[in-house]
């Protein structure tokens, strides 16, 4: 009777994590077909420039968010199951005021060097001022997207989800095709939806009393960027791993290049999808699991997270064909084969994904600190030595031999943690 017991429970916990993990993974696929959709259609209205123009804002933002967010918005999503609610709320209030304070300062910095920064990023001097504010708006929906993933409101993860997508991809949409706007008629729909992104989240905070007009801790504030700060150079990792190839490239090569390898790069983020709707509900599982003193479900998670992902990478490979052989413009078929090589490198990431909670969990904060100031200069001198010399192959190689390194740092450090903290072998089973 207790064996049955066991296995009705077991099998609830099963398909309740499966209904989570379809009904997120039908917010990011729905997302990610949106995005197919449109993708043939801006291929045949916008050049290889303004894709490279497109890709270098988006990289730019992609720089700024470490330093803007210094990394809090990481600890607010772990904090969460760690405090009790009104000492959340409190906490959150403050946490957020302070991401506030740092956008109001690099708006001001944004303002002062908006030439540079225009002529870098080849666009006016308008979008290099609003640069902030579409990393706050994006840091902003993604706080919210943690909070209703971490409170199990699912359907409301959904619809904000889709149609945050929905709005900008639509706009730009009219901008680029019916208005002929061309790479500002994407930006633009980006900076409209940001606002409206930034007014929804702020009202849903103030009605959840998550954020006051009054109240704010100097001390809690001071404790927050303390724990988080660790996570910059983390996040600035994000930035060279996954954007800083397009600003070598642009120095070392031209903007047509650019707008190349980032469509080849959009085509094998398609498998990122797969990854980040997975995570939706792996990485809250994981979090539950080692409160619970359960390393080895946490682990067996992992096992299973990093498997998923490895089959899902293999699909990829027959994917990728179909996509520039009959769906995008020929004019970037020459960006097929490093789509192939860019699924690698993202499976490598992958694998970092399925093992950052455990360190996060653990507040292993300046472990994680050492792996991204390590992986960082790793990319900065591959892209420094192999650019220059061999272009857009060069990015490539550095890419993948970045990610590489930087798994085994975490599959290195998170082995030896299990071996410490379990007994028996570290096997699935």
């Amino acid at each position: 009777m207790e064996n049955k017991e066991n296995k009705n429970r077991k099998f609830g916990i099963v398909l309740r994590y499966t209904k989570s993990f379809g009904t997120y993974a039908f917010s990011y696929f729905f997302n990610a077909g949106i995005s197919l959709l449109i993708l043939p259609v801006l291929s045949h209205y916008l050049s290889k420039e303004d894709y490279g123009v497109i890709a270098l804002f988006t990289a730019a933002q992609t720089l700024i968010l470490p330093f803007l967010s210094m990394g809090i918005q990481l600890s607010m999503g772990v904090d969460f199951f760690k405090k009790p609610g009104d000492e959340f709320k409190s906490y959150f209030n403050t946490a957020f005021k302070t991401i506030l304070s740092s956008f109001l300062f690099f708006t001001v910095l944004a303002f002062i060097f908006s030439g540079f920064i225009s002529s870098r990023l080849h666009t006016s001097w308008i979008f290099s001022v609003l640069l902030p504010f579409c990393v706050l708006s994006s840091l902003s929906a993604d706080i919210y997207l943690t909070y209703l993933r971490n409170t199990n409101k699912a359907v409301k993860f959904v619809l904000f989800s889709i149609c945050r997508t929905a709005f900008e991809i639509g706009l730009a949409v009219l901008l680029v095709v019916k208005f002929s706007m061309g790479w500002q008629g994407r930006l633009y729909a980006a900076v409209a939806a940001a606002v409206v992104i930034l007014i929804i989240v702020v009202y849903f905070f103030y009605r959840n009393r998550l954020l006051r007009w009054t109240g704010f801790s100097v001390k809690t504030s001071r404790e927050v960027i303390k724990h988080s700060l660790p996570f910059i150079p983390e996040r600035i990792s994000i930035f060279f791993f996954t954007a800083a190839d397009r600003f070598f490239l642009e120095r070392y090569t031209s903007t047509n290049e650019v707008g190349l390898y980032n469509m080849a790069y959009n085509v094998a983020s398609l498998i990122m999808m797969v990854i980040i709707s997975l995570s939706a509900v792996y990485v809250p599982s994981v979090y539950k699991f080692l409160s619970e003193d359960n390393k080895r479900k946490a682990l067996r998670s992992a096992y299973i997270f990093i498997g998923v992902c490895f089959i899902c990478c293999l699909g990829m490979f027959i994917v990728i064909p179909v996509f520039f052989h009959y769906i995008i413009d020929q004019k970037f078929l020459q960006g097929q084969v490093y789509a192939y090589y860019l699924v690698i490198s993202m499976f490598f990431w992958a694998v970092t994904q399925a093992l950052y909670p455990f360190l996060m969990f653990h507040k292993k904060n300046y472990i994680i600190m050492a792996f991204a100031i390590t992986g960082s200069l790793l990319s900065i001198g591959l892209n420094l030595l192999l650019t220059p010399r061999l272009f857009t192959w060069g990015a490539i190689i550095a890419n993948g031999s970045s990610y590489f390194a930087l798994t085994m740092f975490y599959v290195v450090y998170v082995y030896f943690w299990a071996k410490k903290n379990t007994t028996g072998n570290l096997s699935i089973s």
